[in-house]
C-alpha cells in the first residue's frame, strides 16, 4: 500500500468515527459543523506533514546519500554538519567562566593527583557525558546525544552531536570521532560503567574505530564517593550538585523521562522537551568542572580560599593515604582535628584520631600512635574496639604491661556485654577477650609469684 493510499484510509476513517458520534448524540459538532470541518482539515494537514517527512526519510535511506536533512526539527537550532557518513546536528556553546587558567589548572591538577602521572599544560582534556534511548544498556540502546566539554583557544566550550533520527547514528559517530581523536585524558562520571561501553558498542556496531584507544580515563563517581559519602549518603551528580553548590534545577528534565521524549521526537519529528534535554547535558558537563574545582580544593586542604567540613576533610585524609600522598593525607587530617575544635563529636574525633595513629605507625612512629590511641580511648563514648585491641596487644606483648591490658580487656569485655545480642559478631568477640583476660591474669599470678616479685611489679605496672 502507498502513502498516498495510507492518507486516504486515514481520512475516511476519522470521517466515520465522526458520523458515527454524531449519529449517537454528538450535537456540538453537528451544530458547528465549520468547527468539525476544521478539525479534520487540521488533523489531515498534520497526517500530510508526517507523511512528508517520512518520503523523505525513505528516500534518503535508499540513496544513502549525505542530503542534508532540515525537514527534522529546524527549530531545534545547532549546525548541520555533513561528512561521508551522511550528516548529523552540532551545537556549540561557549562558558567563559570556566574558561579561566586557574580552573583548567586545578582540573589538570586533580587528574595528576589522582591518576599518579604528571600531566602537561598542552594535554588534551576532554568531559563526557551522553544521553540514551535506555538507562539498562544493551546492543539495542542507542547514544542519541554525545556532550564533550574541552578547552581551546577561547575557553571553555561544550559541543554536542545529536542524532535526529537511528539512520544518522553512523554520521553522527563519525564526526564525534574526530573530536574523540588525540583525547590524551578523558573525564566521565559514572562513564566506566555505563557511558563509554555503551558508546564503544556502538562504535563497534558501526563498523568504526574507537577514537580513545590511548586516552586516560578518570571517572569522577568513585572519588566523589570516596570524599563526599560519609556525609551526604547520595553522590549522585544531581545531589552533589545540590548540596556542595547550593544548587537546584529549575525545569530540569528528570533522567528516565530522556529516552520517552527522544523516542516521540524521532517517531513525530516535534521537538518537544528536545531543548531541555540539550540543556540538560551541557549542565552535567559544566557541574563535572566544578566538581574537579571542588575536589581539588578538598584534597589539596585549601581551608583559607573555602569552608570545607571537618567530615570531608576526613575522607580527604583517608583517600589521599590510599593515593600514597602520606604529607597531604596529615594535612587533612589534621585540618579535620581544628575543625572539630570546640565541636561535639566524639566519634567523628576519635575516628580522626585512629587515622592519623594509622599514619604514624606507617611511618615507624609507634609511641605517636600509641598516645593518639590512648587519646581516642579517652574521648569517644562507645568504646572503640579495633583500637582497644591494638593497646591491648601493645601493652601485652611489646612492653608487657600486663595490669594496663588487663584494664582495656575489663573495658573491652563490659562494652561487648552492654551490647547484647543485637552484634552478630559479639559472641566470637566475647571468647576472644575473654580468652586474653585469663591468659593475662596468668601472667600477672605468675610474675607476682615468682622470685624476681619485685621485677616483676615493675614489668606488669601500669606506668
Amino acid at each position: 500500500m502507498s502513502l498516498s493510499e495510507k492518507l486516504q484510509r486515514q481520512q475516511l476513517t476519522q470521517s466515520s468515527n465522526r458520523l458515527r458520534l454524531m449519529q449517537h448524540g454528538g450535537r456540538d459538532n453537528a451544530s458547528n459543523p465549520s468547527q468539525e470541518k476544521s478539525e479534520f482539515t487540521t488533523s489531515a494537514s498534520e497526517i500530510a506533514v508526517q507523511l512528508e517527512r517520512l518520503r523523505h526519510l525513505q528516500r534518503a535511506k535508499a540513496t544513502r546519500e549525505p542530503a542534508i536533512d532540515r525537514l527534522i526539527a529546524p527549530e531545534l537550532g545547532g549546525e548541520v554538519r555533513e561528512n561521508s557518513e551522511g550528516c548529523c546536528l552540532v551545537f556549540r556553546k561557549p562558558y567563559p567562566t570556566l574558561g579561566e587558567a586557574e580552573v583548567r589548572g586545578h582540573v589538570l591538577g586533580l587528574c595528576g593527583l589522582l591518576t599518579g602521572q604528571t600531566v602537561a599544560d598542552g594535554a588534551r582534556v576532554l568531559l563526557l557525558d551522553t544521553e540514551t534511548t535506555g538507562l539498562s544498556g544493551g546492543a539495542g540502546t542507542h547514544v542519541f546525544l554525545a556532550g564533550l566539554g574541552f578547552w581551546d583557544e577561547s575557553g571553555f566550550v561544550v559541543e554536542q552531536y545529536f542524532m535526529r533520527d537511528f539512520h544518522e547514528e553512523r554520521a553522527m559517530l563519525a564526526d564525534l570521532a574526530q573530536r574523540l581523536g588525540g583525547t590524551d585524558l578523558l573525564l566521565s562520571f559514572n562513564g566506566k560503567s555505563f557511558d563509554l561501553p555503551l558508546l564503544q558498542s556502538r562504535f563497534i556496531l558501526s563498523r568504526l574505530p574507537w577514537p580513545l584507544s590511548r586516552a586516560v580515563h578518570l571517572d569522577l563517581l568513585y572519588p566523589a564517593r570516596r570524599l563526599w559519602r560519609l556525609r551526604l549518603r547520595d553522590c549522585s551528580l544531581g545531589n552533589l550538585e545540590k548540596e556542595l553548590f547550593g544548587r537546584e534545577r529549575i525545569g530540569d528534565v528528570p533522567g528516565h523521562l530522556i529516552p520517552h521524549l527522544y523516542f516521540n521526537f524521532a517517531r513525530t519529528g516535534v521537538p518537544r522537551g528536545m531543548s531541555q534535554v540539550l540543556e540538560h547535558n551541557r549542565q552535567d558537563i559544566c557541574t563535572l568542572v566544578e566538581l574537579c574545582h571542588r575536589m581539588k580544593g578538598l584534597l589539596a586542604s585549601m581551608t583559607g580560599t573555602m569552608a570545607i567540613e571537618a567530615t570531608d576533610l576526613f575522607s580527604a585524609g583517608k583517600y589521599l593515604r590510599s593515593l600514597g600522598q602520606t604529607r597531604l593525607s596529615f594535612e587533612c587530617h589534621r585540618a579535620a582535628l581544628n575543625s572539630l575544635n570546640g565541636q561535639l563529636d566524639p566519634e567523628l574525633e576519635c575516628r580522626v584520631l585512629t587515622s592519623i595513629a594509622e599514619l604514624h605507625l606507617t611511618e615507624g612512629q609507634r609511641d605517636d600512635a600509641v598516645a593518639l590511641w590512648e587519646r581516642a580511648l579517652a574521648t569517644a563514648n562507645t568504646l572503640p574496639l579495633r583500637v582497644a585491641e591494638r593497646l591491648a596487644v601493645h601493652y601485652e606483648h611489646r612492653v608487657r604491661k600486663f595490669r594496663k591490658a588487663l584494664e582495656i580487656s575489663e573495658r573491652a569485655l563490659e562494652s561487648l556485654e552492654r551490647a547484647g545480642p543485637s552484634d552478630y559478631s559479639s559472641g566470637p568477640r566475647i571468647a576472644e577477650w575473654t580468652r586474653r583476660r585469663e591468659r593475662l591474669l596468668r601472667k600477672i599470678a605468675k610474675l607476682e609469684s615468682g622470685p624476681a616479685r619485685g621485677m616483676g611489679e615493675n614489668a606488669g605496672g601500669t606506668g
